[in-house]
């Protein structure tokens, strides 16, 4: 499987309604999850500073919500 692909994929299950945008809500919620599985001894503050990061940072343009694009577009210049 290709990177674009797994990186499409992994959108999807943040894109829980499919309406092709992941607001900060939805994004928090998912995030959530994964931190507190793994960050157990995180505070909620740092918790919360890193969901609040991650967010801005996906969201290329500013509008508030995360397109597949802009997710993939932007994990995949990480990756490189």
């Amino acid at each position: 499987m290709k990177e674009s692909e797994v990186l499409e994929k992994q959108y999807k299950s943040l894109d829980e309604d499919g309406n092709g945008q992941v607001d900060f809500e939805t994004y928090r919620s998912s995030i959530s999850i994964t931190l507190n599985k793994h960050y157990s001894k995180m505070s909620e503050n740092q918790k919360e500073t890193i969901i609040k990061q991650g967010f801005k940072d996906l969201d290329a343009n500013g509008d508030g919500v995360i397109t597949k694009e802009e997710f993939v577009n932007r994990l995949s210049s990480v990756q490189k």
